[in-house]
């Protein structure tokens, strides 16, 4: 997706809680895919992310609230009063997978 998933992500709404906790699982997503599915997430096999992405869809196309369990417990951050250190871990993955690549250039 590259650029055009930055420019879509500036233009995302963040005020609607599902819609956010389906944004940071597509981004998790995304960058498990990107890393070679390292397993950052306890619970969530390779496998599982088209399961658990096809419960979001469902659940919105429905105006339903998200209620696997798995899903609130990793991307739900609204109700979680460590969100930032989730945050942090996720970008201390990313960046650590940076690194990674440089070194393999």
């Amino acid at each position: 997706m590259g650029e055009s998933f930055d420019d879509f992500d500036a233009e995302f709404p963040r005020g609607a809680p599902d819609l956010m906790i389906a944004w940071t699982f597509w981004d998790a997503w995304i960058e498990e895919r990107n890393q070679g599915f390292p397993n950052h997430y306890e619970g969530i096999s390779k496998e599982a992310w088209g399961q658990l992405a096809t419960h979001l869809i469902e659940r919105l196309e429905k105006k339903e609230n998200i209620t696997q369990p798995i899903i609130l417990r990793h991307f739900d951050f609204s109700e979680q009063p460590h969100w930032l250190d989730k945050w942090k871990k996720r970008l201390k993955n990313i960046f650590s997978h940076l690194s990674l690549q440089k070194r393999n250039i």
